[in-house]
């Protein structure tokens, strides 16, 4: 059902989850996901808690559209704009492959499967790699060690984690973000495992593994929604 929440119309979802949460929609729709055995009065106050958040992040929607995946397009790669240069093999054995080069990352297919699908898988590698390289630097950091790390397209958080299982998902959508910012989500998150909210020993924590995460929060916040990939 939707409901005006707040002056925002708002799907409300009923399902069977722990916790309520708020999702936008990449054109700007709201979501509100309710646990059946919370109230909907509950779910709009903390809503109403949320609602600058939201409208932040509607008009970062509606400043930068998303962009399509398609040939001479800009995408984000690790903070930097790419183009993206499409070739068509007429070999239909040739492996779909990607690769960058000055700037350009060359997207050839045999025309079996989807440039923007091949697009995706190598987005996907490159972040896997970076996430390989940062998470041990950051356990080491910390003592801290997940139990498992997996990257999901979650469109409303940059990552999460389950202090009790130790596992943390991570954004895809991190791919367009700078290096530091991808480091600094890793760190966010290990650091959960020990402190589960945001209270003083989480931020101190913060604060002595990385003295300059403020500034990169700041950054993300404001070019976020910018170098998002439309994917």
């Amino acid at each position: 059902m939707k409901k005006i929440i707040g002056g925002i119309e708002t799907e409300i979802r009923i399902k069977k989850v722990k916790n309520v949460s708020i999702r936008i929609k990449d054109d700007g729709d709201v979501i509100l996901t309710v646990p059946k055995n919370r109230s909907l009065s509950d779910a709009e106050t903390f809503f109403l808690s949320k609602i600058e958040w939201i409208k932040k992040h509607k008009r970062a929607v509606s400043e930068f559209p998303p962009r399509p995946i398609s040939d001479g397009e800009q995408i984000y790669l690790f903070g930097k704009p790419i183009t993206l240069k499409f070739i068509r093999s007429e070999v239909s054995r040739l492996k779909p492959t990607a690769y960058l080069s000055d700037n350009i990352l060359y997207v050839a297919d045999n025309g079996r499967i989807e440039p923007k699908k091949i697009v995706e898988n190598y987005l996907y590698e490159e972040l896997k790699r970076t996430l390989d390289e940062l998470f041990p630097k950051q356990i080491a950091a910390t003592g801290l060690s997940p139990s498992s790390v997996s990257i999901r397209k979650m469109t409303s958080k940059w990552g999460s984690c389950t202090p009790k299982t130790r596992r943390i998902r991570m954004s895809f959508y991190l791919i367009g973000l700078p290096r530091e910012c991808i480091d600094y989500v890793t760190l966010h998150e290990l650091l959960h495992i020990r402190y589960p909210n945001h209270g003083a020993g989480f931020h101190a924590a913060l604060d002595r593994y990385m003295p300059e995460w403020k500034s990169i929060r700041k950054f993300m916040r404001e070019n976020g929604a910018k170098m998002k990939v439309n994917l």
